[in-house]
């Protein structure tokens, strides 16, 4: 079904990415609601992009938003080496799809928040990786917001 003056733009992907858990989320294909895909370890991360943009119909995916790790007063905080090696993997990987960096400062206590005002029960807010993925639906719904 087609709605009229909604235009496909594809996907664009969130990650956020951690020493032992990254966490995916992408929007839909008009690029106005960011959901939670998954929380995997960074090979898995790598093989699942590997799938989803082999997986995407046109026009496939748009870019990826790249949570960019950055202290309070906007200098790199201690996880930088391992986003920037990641972002350097996604060019050469992905020469033609953009990549975009949004400050995460701050995205995992916003996560949580989500998820308790979701009623999402205690337990499941507890399990590993549940705040990885919904903060990368929040790096993507900041930066849906700023460039939107």
């Amino acid at each position: 079904m087609r709605l009229i003056g909604l235009t496909d733009k594809g996907r664009l992907l969130g990650l956020d990415i951690g020493a032992k858990r990254c966490g995916l989320a992408w929007t839909d294909r008009m690029q106005m609601i960011p959901s939670v895909v998954g929380t995997y370890s960074q090979q898995g991360l790598k093989a699942k992009l590997l799938e989803h943009v082999a997986e995407e119909p046109p026009p496939g995916i748009a870019g990826f938003v790249l949570g960019w790790p950055l202290q309070a007063d906007g200098s790199p905080s201690t996880s930088m080496h391992e986003v920037v090696a990641f972002d350097a993997w996604l060019k050469k990987t992905f020469p033609a799809i953009p990549i975009h960096h949004q400050d995460e400062f701050g995205s995992s206590q916003e996560a949580m928040q989500w998820m308790v005002e979701s009623g999402i029960p205690r337990g499941k807010r507890a399990q590993k990786g549940a705040v990885d993925s919904t903060a990368a639906a929040v790096i993507l719904q900041r930066y849906l917001q700023q460039h939107g």
